[in-house]
């Protein structure tokens, strides 16, 4: 049933995740990155948590993300990249991560190739948040991110010119709009332990 949330949430996405082919590196014509999903459990609730972007980042100013950054050079593959950089960017400490899995690599208008890494964090935890990155964060429950009411759609051109393309939007969450390859990522996740919200 859609907006339906398995109890053992964890345990179910991690069986479809292992069918996921292992992600990759691209050529020179995308940039690789990854970003942790970080998923904890409050009230009973399973969440998502997010970050908001400060304006004065060199991409994506002031939108909603997951932590998360470009690949270095010295990183050992996408989960190296992203709990690198979740330490970096909120202070949340990679032997607090229970990594499940990765979906499938998402591409962006600014040609990134993104690999969305997933995993639980314990709840409450003290973070630290690096005040030139991130701005603020917050955490949405899952049965919200999975009604279908609280999804749209609007047609957008790519770049201030040209055809217009479809771009995903959930409604604001307490002032938080979730929308374009973050949206994607929430509905891969839903619908990879078959939660229908499109």
């Amino acid at each position: 049933m859609a907006g339906t949330i398995p109890h053992n949430f964890p345990d179910v996405l991690s069986k479809r995740l292992s069918s996921y082919p292992r992600p990759r590196y691209p050529g020179e014509e995308k940039r690789p990155a990854a970003v942790l999903m970080p998923l904890y459990k409050h009230r009973r609730m399973w969440h998502l948590l997010f970050t908001r972007r400060t304006d004065t980042v060199e991409e994506h100013k002031g939108e909603v993300a997951f932590p998360g950054g470009a690949t270095d050079q010295q990183d050992q593959g996408p989960v190296d990249t992203a709990l690198r950089e979740i330490e970096e960017e909120i202070g949340l400490r990679r032997l607090d991560v229970t990594v499940i899995g990765a979906l499938e690599e998402l591409t962006t208008v600014t040609k990134w190739l993104v690999t969305p890494i997933v995993g639980t964090i314990p709840f409450p935890y003290q973070f630290c948040t690096n005040p030139s990155e991130i701005s603020e964060l917050f955490g949405v429950p899952l049965c919200w991110l999975a009604h279908p009411a609280n999804l749209q759609t609007e047609y957008l051109p790519l770049s201030g010119l040209g055809p217009k393309r479809a771009v995903l939007f959930f409604r604001p969450f307490r002032g938080h709009v979730i929308w374009g390859v973050t949206a994607r990522m929430v509905i891969s996740l839903l619908e990879t332990v078959g939660i229908r919200v499109t």
